[in-house]
Parts: structure tokens; sequence; C-alpha cells
């Protein structure tokens, strides 16, 4: 028996805990399509395109719901009248909710009679207080949004608002935490990618040993009393060493210091987050233990190395004359490197979101904390402007003045070009909103695939450019790929990129009209980067497909169809898809069970 269509639809700028609350329990009860309201007199005030808020649904719920995302404009009530919507689901928070949404649906029943039936959907009681307006007010004070917002769309709009992307750095006690920290922040210079790191333990020092508000000092003595602590002055500061000595040597005390202390060390870390762009290091031992890893998004570094090294580094650096025997008893008072690991997954797997970065520290080796660096950064750098803006940036590095005259000098300061305001304006091509896939999340997945099989290769920089560029231009014209070769050849020129590099460019660019053959290797990755997404997962690949029809809904299904079987008959009939051994090896057989199963859908769904 077929259940009723049910339609939601919202701006979801952006989606919440409250929406995804609504969206499960309607889901129980109906067919449901989840729809996105373009208005007209938001389009240019909404935190996210169109194309990031239908990335930010399908990343919250497809993994336990498949539900159509699409969009429209105008009226409510027509769409879900012309597209046979059975019912329409309202959500209601409080009493006065009801009051507005009954007077809706009476203002919708004077403009179509035997219209869809409005079901109001009430809030579950805990997400009542729960709006995309909090979550976003309280994103600009840096307040914690993880019970708002799913982390997926919490890091999103940590990027797009305030320009952070933040990580967590935890470790077993002397593992070299420090050396690795100071090379991380050296890198960002060096990669014109400014990285803060917020050193916790600084701040945990200053709770207990530096600040004088009434709060701190009512801390400091409610600490003294609990662990029989003598304190210092009117401001009741508390020795550090000497608490160590009676937490580090009971577990229990431990936990409960950390139950005393979390409510002071969240609000100095947002202090010290405010302000901060780009990459933002939230560094401490206890990151585990305390359950902060959703402030960096589940994002972890955890640093160790061998026993026998830390137990030197122990013994040899403390500034407390440890003996060996004491050293083992503190590295053994905190989460050993798999339980950190451990409890981070953890949390991974309750909140879908998040990444470990694992780095074993024994020779303070600079080349590998240089590649492991780079590896972060492409993780967490969901638009692709930290890369950006570091190929961007570092042209100024390799600008000789004495090359250039006066006036092809003061041309260059007079653009002003900056790597932020020309990425904003490449994103702005990429979220017109008829881009439901050849948009900014397809540029990262190549660039991502790019840094995790090629990061060396020659050539790497006229690869990156071609990537950002080669789809900037997309409509139902048949240049599209001329025109983005065009576009990229303007901007790389005012960027001083040399003709040579330029030309290498654009011929990048034109091979991925996939109809001449590649010439060189070079040509060949670019292909393959390309026509990746044909071989992700299953649920991925449908996601893929649905997405690409958008893109043509002004011709009918049986126009559609009929080029997309074309399209795939095509490409099975080739002999390889994938030109690189690499890509064919790893890929080829997935894409041609994908594009097998679509074409066989189509010819059992249409006939043809």
């Amino acid at each position: 028996m077929s259940r009723e269509t049910a339609l939601y639809a919202l701006t979801w700028d952006p989606v919440t805990y409250g929406h995804i609350d609504v969206i499960k329990k309607a889901k129980r009860l109906y067919d449901l399509t989840v729809w996105i309201w373009v208005n007209p007199d938001k389009v240019w005030k909404t935190t996210f395109s169109l194309q990031e808020r239908v990335r930010l649904i399908q990343q919250a719920i497809w993994d336990e719901l498949w539900i159509n995302v699409t969009y429209f404009v105008g009226l409510l009530i027509d769409y879900a009248f012309e597209e046979w919507f059975e019912t329409v689901i309202r959500w209601v928070r409080w009493p006065s909710d009801i009051q507005w949404e009954m007077d809706l649906d009476h203002v919708w029943a004077t403009q179509i009679e035997d219209g869809p039936i409005t079901t109001f959907m009430p809030a579950s009681q805990d997400k009542t207080h729960i709006s995309s307006s909090v979550a976003k007010a309280l994103l600009k004070e840096q307040g914690i949004l993880h019970k708002y917002v799913p982390l997926n769309v919490k890091q999103a709009l940590e990027a797009r608002v305030l320009w952070q992307y933040v990580v967590s750095i935890t470790w077993s006690i002397w593992t070299g935490k420090s050396y690795v920290t100071d090379q991380l922040v050296s890198l960002g210079k060096t990669s014109w990618i400014p990285v803060h790191n917020i050193d916790l333990d600084k701040i945990w020092h200053d709770i207990l040993g530096r600040l004088t508000n009434p709060w701190y000092v009512k801390l400091r003595q409610k600490i003294a009393k609990e662990f029989w602590l003598e304190v210092t002055g009117q401001d009741c500061f508390i020795n550090r060493a000497e608490l160590s000595k009676v937490v580090f040597s009971d577990s229990n005390k431990l936990k409960r210091l950390n139950e005393l202390m979390r409510s002071s060390l969240l609000v100095r870390i947002r202090r010290e987050m405010r302000n901060k762009k780009w990459l933002l290091l939230l560094n401490w031992a206890l990151i585990s233990e305390f359950d902060l890893s959703v402030f960096s998004n589940n994002n972890v570094i955890v640093i160790d190395c061998d026993k026998e090294v830390q137990l030197k580094r122990v013994v040899d650096r403390s500034k407390w004359a440890l003996t060996e025997c004491e050293a083992d008893t503190r590295i053994k008072s905190q989460l050993s490197w798999t339980e950190k690991i451990a409890k981070v997954n953890e949390s991974i797997s309750q909140y879908k979101w998040g990444k470990v970065f694992e780095y074993q520290n024994n020779w303070n080796d600079w080349e590998s904390i240089s590649e492991f660096f780079n590896t972060v950064v492409s993780s967490v750098d969901i638009y692709g402007e930290l890369r950006f803006g570091k190929m961007v940036s570092r042209l100024w590095e390799n600008i000789n003045p004495f090359e250039y005259t006066e006036a092809d000098l003061l041309n260059r300061l007079w653009k002003n070009i900056d790597a932020n305001t020309l990425f904003m304006k490449l994103k702005s091509y990429y979220d017109q909103d008829n881009r439901f896939y050849h948009n900014i999340f397809h540029i990262v997945d190549c660039l991502n695939l790019l840094d995790k099989y090629f990061p060396k290769i020659d050539w790497y920089e006229e690869l990156f450019f071609a990537i950002i560029f080669h789809d900037i231009i997309y409509d139902m014209n048949w240049d599209n790929e001329e025109r983005s070769a065009h576009f990229a050849e303007n901007t790389l020129k005012d960027l001083w990129y040399s003709d040579d590099f330029v030309e290498r460019v654009n011929r990048l660019i034109l091979v991925t009209k996939h109809n001449i053959e590649p010439e060189s290797e070079l040509e060949e990755i670019m292909i393959d980067l390309d026509l990746s997404i044909l071989a992700c997962d299953e649920k991925s690949y449908q996601r893929y497909a649905y997405s690409v029809r958008q893109e043509y809904l002004q011709y009918s299904d049986n126009e559609y169809y009929k080029w997309r079987k074309l399209f795939l008959s095509g490409m099975l009939l080739k002999q390889k898809i994938f030109h690189t051994d690499l890509f064919r090896n790893l890929f080829e057989s997935k894409a041609r069970e994908n594009m097998l199963r679509e074409k066989m859908a189509i010819e059992s769904e249409y006939g043809f």
C-alpha cells in the first residue's frame, strides 16, 4: 500500500537538529520530499548558497534516510499542488507558531481549492529552542553550536561566517607536541595560511593563577577546598605543581577537576578564538578527557611516540625533576594514544562527522611534518579556499620587481588581486542555482584526489588551477570548456602567470570536454580526476545521477534519459574509462558497475 506524499519546505539556512527531528518523524508517516524555498527577496541575504544548503542537508540526513532534495521559487502551495503532494508539513515549536501557521493555512485555502492538507508537526520538547537564526547568532560569538546543528553544518558555518577552520591537537605527555605545533605554525607562514595556536594549557594556567574575575576566585577556593591545597593571596592562586601531584595520581580526582573547570575553560576558549581567521589549533593533552573534540568538529590530530622515547623525554625535560617511576605514573594518569583515538572515533560515530589525524613523532622529522600539514589542510579545507589562497598568495614571493616596468608594477598593485576576494568571485560562479553537481564541491572533490594521489607531481600548480577553472562556465551551450579556458587565461594573466603556464592550464581544461585523447600524463590525470565521481559508492552515485538530472530540468524525462543513456553507453563502450594505471586499478570496475546499473534502470523505466 502506497503512502501519502508529503512536502517539507523551508529556506534551510542552515539545517538544524530541529529540522532533522521533523524529517525523521514525517518520514515514518509519509513518502517525504524536502524542498528548499528560494526567496527572491533574500537570495543575497542567505548565509549559504542554494547548492551549499542542498549539500548540507544531504550530508546531514542521507546516511540514514533517502530523501529527495530540490528547490522552487514562488508560492509553496502552487508547487505542492502541481507536483501532487497530498500533505504539506509545517513545523511548530510554540503555541504562537500554531496561530501563525493556521493563518497561513487559511491564506493558502484562498489561493487553491482542494489543495494539499497542512499537517502541523510539533517539535520534540528538547528541540523547541533550536532555530537557524539562534544558531547563527551563537556562532558570531563563538558559542556552542554542536547541540543546535550537525557538525558538518557547524564546520561550514565557521568557514563561511568566521573564516575559521578548527583542528584539535592532543597527545600523550612528552610526545613532542610543542615541536610539532611550532612546525605547523611555521608551515602555515611559509604556505600563506595563517595558523593560530590556541594553547589550552595556558588558558588552564590563567584560570588557576592569573585571572582575578570573581568567578575564578570562587572557583579556585572550591578547588583548594576539595583537594586540600593551600592558596596564595586574596585572589586564591593555586600552585599548579601541587595540584598536578594530587590529580595525576588519581583518575577520579582528575575527572572531578575536569568537571569543576569545564565551564570556565569553555568561556576562555571562546575569548581566545574571537577574531582569529583561517586555521585554528585547539592545543591540549586533555581534549579527549574533556570531550572537547566536537569544538573542532571531531577533526583531531593525535600525536604519539615510542614508549622509550617518551620516558626519556619525561626524565630529561621535566621541570619538576621526575624520576622514571614518577614519569610512568604521570603518563598512565592520562588516556593512552589508542584510548584518545578511540574516544574521538566514538564521537565521530555519534555525530557522523570528523577525522582523526595520527602522527608518530619519534624523530622530529621536518619532511614528514610538512606532508602531514598538507594532509590536514586538504581534509578540513571544505571549500578549497585555504589551498587557493596558498597558491595565489605565494605568487608575490616569485615576483622579481626588476623584471617589470614601473607601469606594470603599479598596474599590479592597482588591481590589488586579493586571494580571498578572488576566491569568492570564482565561488559565486559555482554557486549559481543551476549547479546541482558542477559546483564548488565537485571542484573540492577533485582537489582532494589530486592531493591524495599526486601531491608531488611535476606541474602540480597547472593541475590545481585547471581543476579550479574547468567548470567555471557551465550552461546549456556546448562551448563551456572553451569559455572556461578563456576565463582562466584572463584571470591567470592578471596574476602574472607566464604564457606557457596559461597555455598548459588551458589545454588541461579543454581535455575535460572528453572528446579528444590526452597527449600527456598531466592530461590523463586531469581527465581521471574529472571522471572520478563515476567510481564512488552506490549511494553517492545515486546522489550524483540525481544531481545531474536536476541540472537539466528544462528537458522532459524522455528527452533527458535518452541523452543520458547515450552518454552511459558511450562510456561503457570505451576500452578504458580511466587513463592512468593508478585510477584504472582503483576505480575502473566500480565505475563500470555504477554506469551499467544506471543504464539498466533507464531501460527498465523508459523502455529505450
